[in-house]
């Protein structure tokens, strides 16, 4: 990575019809790296994205488990997920 007064002046020179290998010479990069500077938009960094945490898959199925574990029977657990509507189980 190089410097953003660096990164300033090849974009001016650049704007300035200076060719990209007089550029790379005189700063002392190589040619790709003059390109790569000249092609990135916006050198700001970027904040973290903050995203929503996803439901897993077996979130719906967790009262489930839950009651099987506890000792209950499978088809009774399945029967009571079935009538709650936050289970979103289809028939």
């Amino acid at each position: 990575m190089i410097s953003m007064p660096k990164v300033q002046s090849i974009r001016r020179r650049r704007m300035n019809g200076e060719s990209i290998a007089s550029i790379a010479r005189s700063e002392n990069v190589s040619e790709p790296t003059v390109r790569k500077y000249l092609k990135t938009g916006d050198l700001s960094p970027r904040p973290p994205v903050k995203r929503k945490h996803a439901e897993s898959v077996i979130d719906r199925y967790v009262p489930v488990i839950r009651a099987v574990a506890r000792g209950g029977s499978l088809h009774v657990a399945q029967a009571a997920a079935y009538r709650d509507p936050d289970m979103g189980a289809s028939a």
